[in-house]
């Protein structure tokens, strides 16, 4: 997954300033599963429902990364 993969890339030293810019990230990942939602009423989808819950956990990863950052900066 391309977040694991910025994830990793966020740990290290010169990516630990971009991790509050990251969380930005997780506010589009949420807004992606709104609209994923919204869209599985109309049409029922498994598909849409699997990938609003992968735009879920890629959200929640980009929004603990932000915080983590700041603790291994300091």
């Amino acid at each position: 997954m391309p977040t694991n993969i910025l994830r990793d890339w966020l740990r290290t030293r010169r990516g630990l300033r971009w991790g509050i810019l990251a969380m930005l990230l997780a506010a589009r990942c949420f807004n992606l599963t709104s609209i994923l939602t919204a869209r599985n009423d109309d049409v029922a989808s498994e598909l849409l429902c699997v990938l609003a819950v992968m735009c879920i956990w890629n959200g929640v990863k980009m929004l603990w990364i932000g915080p983590l950052t700041l603790t291994l900066l300091i």
